[in-house]
């Protein structure tokens, strides 16, 4: 049986946190000043960003790089058998 103690639980607030980002805005706000949400179609999503920044706008958006680092950590980090695992055996 998998465990999960208190001690794991400051992954709650980090995936919180995590989901909470709108990379759309922060990037549009980032690289021109404006408030992604007053162009377009008022949204911040992929394609309002690729309206405004194009392709390179819309594939940050869809593919933040921290994707990339959490996808390369997630296997040895949610793995049973490795000691940095958060669920393992007790």
């Amino acid at each position: 049986m998998m465990g999960f103690t208190w001690q794991d639980s400051w992954i709650l607030p980090l995936a919180y946190a995590l989901g909470c980002v709108s990379t759309g805005y922060y990037l549009v706000w980032w690289r021109t000043g404006k408030d992604v949400r007053t162009l377009g179609s008022g949204a911040t999503g992929a394609r309002n960003v690729a309206r405004t920044l194009g392709s390179y706008g819309f594939a940050l958006t869809v593919f933040p790089p921290y994707y990339s680092t959490l996808e390369q950590e997630a296997p040895a980090f949610l793995g049973e058998n490795d000691e940095r695992s958060l669920f393992r055996y007790h």
